[in-house]
């Protein structure tokens, strides 16, 4: 994302060490194999765009195909990121990387919706199952008692925020003056969105729109949060090199 070896393992400490992914790391579930399949996409997607690759391209889609093979619909919440960059990068045709590419597409479709169609039409009632309880039933009502009250956010959301990015929150908070100022800045320079660096833009949404979704959904649970700690990480990284990157300790 950065295009700079230093910031890469910098944000990869950081996601290696904060609290929250490595209890989860820990944990028999599909949330952290939805996670990789997730940073492997955005990866791909940022090589594809900065290199004009085909096969990124094909990459990017393969892996989202993982993604959503791995734990449906949930994969599909980090898509709009990806649309935001290249709808904020559509004013500069020279660098168009044809994201959207056919074939590309198709894979994502073969790979991500293969298996659910060849369960689906060997267990008749299944797909209705999958679509009318696993996913509208599950995100607008209380069915399956999973935190549905709208207070569950401040209960769960918002500690694991503030205490699954420890070490690193305690180091925001300790620097926040200097972080409020740089954020001011930032606001004054990208007034205008055209003027957001594509990095600002995938950042904003792949944090902000997926945590709306989950405040907004009436299934919450911790680890549904996971794939956020990526791009969390990405921009923690990136600052705590920004501000403190001369410093040795």
């Amino acid at each position: 994302l950065w295009r700079d070896r230093i910031s890469a393992r910098m944000c990869a400490l950081v996601f290696a060490t904060m609290g929250f992914p490595m209890v989860a790391s820990n944990v028999v579930a599909t949330d952290f194999l939805l996670t990789s399949a997730l940073a492997l996409t955005h990866v791909c997607f940022w090589n594809a765009q900065r290199r004009g690759s085909l096969l990124m391209v094909y990459l990017t889609w393969f892996f989202l195909g993982i993604a959503f093979l791995t734990k449906g619909p949930p994969a599909l919440l980090f898509l709009p990121a990806m649309v935001a960059v290249c709808r904020h990068r559509r004013r500069e045709k020279s660098r168009q990387f044809g994201f959207f590419n056919p074939l590309a597409i198709l894979l994502f479709l073969v790979v991500g919706f293969g298996w659910y169609v060849g369960e689906a039409s060997i267990h008749p009632g299944l797909a209705h199952y999958w679509l009318k309880d696993e996913v509208i039933n599950r995100s607008f009502s209380n069915e399956f008692d999973r935190n549905s009250p709208f207070y569950k956010n401040f209960e769960l959301y918002i500690p694991i925020l503030v205490f699954g990015t420890l070490p690193w929150s305690a180091w925001v908070a300790w620097r926040w003056r200097l972080i409020c100022g740089r954020l001011c800045r930032f606001v004054r320079i990208t007034e205008n969105w055209r003027n957001m660096s594509d990095a600002a833009v995938w950042l904003i949404w792949a944090t902000v729109f997926p945590l709306v979704v989950f405040v907004l959904s009436h299934s919450k649970l911790p680890l549904y949060l996971l794939p956020l700690f990526v791009p969390i990480a990405v921009g923690m990284g990136r600052l705590l090199l920004q501000l403190d990157g001369a410093k040795p300790e």
